[in-house]
């Protein structure tokens, strides 16, 4: 059935055929009269793929990242038949062009369900990523601050959806230009621990390529809680780490050299983030009062600001 329908929109022109590298089959693209005819009849914001890799000597050359965007593909594919919403990291790009982000998943995926304690529908909006290839530097960097603003709840509105999980697909079976193999998911936890000052929870699925065809098998998801530092440290970093105790409410209790306990809090107000410092074990002004406090827009930086201030100014205050 399938392919019947796709014999003809070749024949129609609507579409290209394109043939890939190795045993990945064929990938069909828009051309330029099928985006068009999907824009004036649907009204859907469709770009053609014309441009999908270039051409030399009269043949086709597929994109580096040609495998990349197949198993983007494939994942998708089979949660749009698992009855999900899906959207693809272009259609993200044409339906968000006011939104200049550094950078966009690799997919949406959406579904609803029912609150455990309420029964109230909820929408789940999973910001994909998949990671085939080995990368490092600024990418890694870039990837840690997106899946951190995901898990936040402070990720960018996209096609009309909040993304609020995070989930990394990764190749199983990769290998490093040297021989040796990569582990995704221990490099993305430990880009993202260098970055976080309270715990977070990011959902990683393992993609096993069965054969040159690119099948594919496809784990469940499992949920990891990232910690911001090693829970086996007993050095005074170990003292950084925040606690969730509300929505966008966080809050440290560090101990001075007097043995006094503080409250170091960040939380959401007004469409930005406040960090405070509380001479008191809880932040309360019947105990004690904020001796430092501040807006920011970011809510790690927050962290890490009511972090530094403490440790600079009442850390080792001297006296009773």
């Amino acid at each position: 059935m399938a392919n019947r329908i796709l014999r003809r929109l070749r024949e129609q022109k609507w579409v290209l055929e394109r043939h890939l590298p190795k045993a990945g089959g064929r990938a069909h693209v828009l051309s330029t009269s099928g985006a068009r005819y999907l824009q004036r009849a649907f009204n859907v914001p469709a770009r053609p793929g014309d441009h999908w890799g270039r051409a030399q000597g009269g043949t086709w050359i597929a994109p580096t990242q040609w495998e990349h965007e197949l198993l983007v593909t494939i994942i998708l594919v089979r949660e749009l038949a698992n009855g999900c919403e899906v959207k693809t990291e272009l259609e993200i790009r044409a339906e968000n062009e006011n939104k200049k982000l550094r950078k966009y998943p690799d997919g949406l995926i959406s579904y609803w369900t029912s609150n455990a304690g309420t029964g109230v529908k909820e929408r789940v909006v999973l910001w994909l990523e998949v990671e085939s290839h080995d990368k490092s530097g600024a990418y890694m960097l870039s990837l840690a601050r997106a899946l951190l603003r995901v898990t936040r709840h402070d990720a960018p509105r996209l096609c009309g959806w909040d993304p609020n999980f995070a989930l990394v697909a990764y190749r199983a079976d990769m290998l490093s230009p040297s021989g040796k193999a990569v582990n995704h998911k221990v490099r993305i936890t430990n880009a993202i621990k260098r970055h976080i000052f309270a715990d977070m929870t990011v959902y990683f699925q393992e993609v096993k390529v069965r054969n040159l065809a690119y099948h594919v098998d496809l784990d469940e998801p499992k949920g990891c809680v990232i910690h911001p530092f090693d829970m086996n440290d007993r050095t005074p970093l170990a003292n950084r780490a925040f606690t969730a105790i509300a929505h966008k409410t966080f809050i440290n209790n560090p101990i001075d050299s007097r043995d006094q306990v503080w409250t170091l809090k960040v939380y959401a107000d007004a469409g930005r983030y406040r960090w405070e410092v509380w001479d008191s074990e809880n932040p309360d002004y019947r105990q004690g009062q904020p001796r430092d406090s501040f807006y920011i827009e970011d809510i790690e930086h927050g962290f890490r600001m009511a972090m530094d201030t403490w440790r600079t100014k009442y850390a080792n205050l001297k006296g009773s």
